[in-house]
């Protein structure tokens, strides 16, 4: 039997997500480091790093629009704790009690 994720699970996968661009980042700078400057594997080592820095933007863009997501996902969720099943803020209830 499966249970719903939670946004402890989200929190906790986008963290492993971005450790291994960590790892990833280092091990691309090793590689720089240590790459042909001159030659075929020259070429075929920029044409990699390109496509690796596209991969890499897309990458950090899906982490910051997940976190935004887990934002509002923890807004809305700590807001339905509150008051449960009701839509009215609280600001508009507290004034039309107090009328």
């Amino acid at each position: 039997m499966s249970t719903r994720p939670t946004t402890l699970d989200a929190e906790q996968t986008m963290g492993r997500i971005q450790t291994d661009l960590c790892v990833l980042q280092r091990q691309l700078h090793q590689l720089h480091v240590t790459a042909p400057l001159e030659g075929p594997l020259a070429g075929q080592f920029r044409a990699s790093r390109r496509r690796w820095f596209e991969v890499e933007y897309q990458a950090k863009s899906a982490m910051m629009l997940s976190r935004q997501a887990l934002a509002m996902l923890n807004m809305f969720t700590s807001t339905s704790r509150e008051d449960p099943g009701c839509t009215v803020p609280s600001s508009v209830r507290s004034e039309s009690s107090s009328a």
